[in-house]
């Protein structure tokens, strides 16, 4: 009994520091022109990896801020650091997260708005229209990338309301959403997307239907064993 809290604190700051490996590592991708100029050149690594690059950027940036400060918290707890000792920097910093949480749950009353929004915004993106003038247009590129940030962003937020139940979700309809987009894609006997050609199209369609394969033979019983498995215990304590 007593060796469960100190093995609890061991795992979380290397918890926080693969969040931050994680973040940085996809932030100095980001930055690399020839990496991001490599993936843009076909279109399954341009939808599929570059744009999956940015969102994770989004979640992980306000995961690790939670996690780097929940750590935070808990040394100002473990210190009992008072109102009284002065205020501290790490006070200081855990006030200002605590009112930037609290404001975003207070303007986003409905769980489901920031889905609305994530959905609204990925069928935004990947009009064809739409989607080829990001592609010719430097500055409007940079506002797609930055859309997709703030999509990882929204789904941070959706975790939290939603919980296990999003989860789910998003494995069922990503499914469905790769084997629609992977047929289209394969299929395509002229350019959807005009900067690529017909055999980028076609390719990206394999890719996304292999995708959706290992989403429904893999992780999607994965998740459902290990949710099961999490239920079960929890029953049974």
């Amino acid at each position: 009994m007593a060796s469960g809290p100190p093995r609890l604190q061991s795992r979380t700051p290397l918890k926080s520091c693969l969040y931050v490996f994680a973040l940085g590592s996809l932030i100095i991708i980001s930055f690399q022109d020839t990496v991001l100029i490599s993936l843009e050149s076909d279109l399954g690594n341009h939808m599929i990896l570059e744009h999956t690059l940015f969102f994770l950027m989004g979640y992980l940036g306000i995961k690790t801020s939670e996690t780097i400060l929940k750590i935070l918290f808990a040394k100002i707890k473990n210190n009992n650091i008072d109102d009284a000792k002065g205020t501290t920097w790490q006070q200081t910093l855990m006030k200002r997260w605590t009112g930037i949480v609290r404001f975003l749950f207070a303007i986003n009353k409905s769980p489901f708005l920031p889905l609305v929004s994530v959905i609204i915004l990925l069928i935004f993106w990947h009009v064809p229209t739409v989607f080829d003038y990001a592609v010719f247009d430097g500055k409007v590129h940079i506002l797609q990338h930055l859309s997709f940030i703030l999509v990882g962003m929204l789904l941070f937020l959706c975790t939290r309301q939603l919980g296990e139940s999003l989860t789910l979700y998003l494995l069922i309809s990503s499914v469905g959403m790769m084997i629609l987009s992977g047929l289209v894609l394969a299929l395509a006997n002229g350019r959807i997307y005009v900067p690529y050609t017909i055999s980028s199209h076609n390719v990206a369609g394999e890719y996304m239907f292999a995708m959706s394969i290992a989403l429904a033979v893999i992780c999607l019983p994965v998740y459902l064993i290990r949710r099961t498995l999490l239920h079960i215990r929890t029953l049974t304590k």
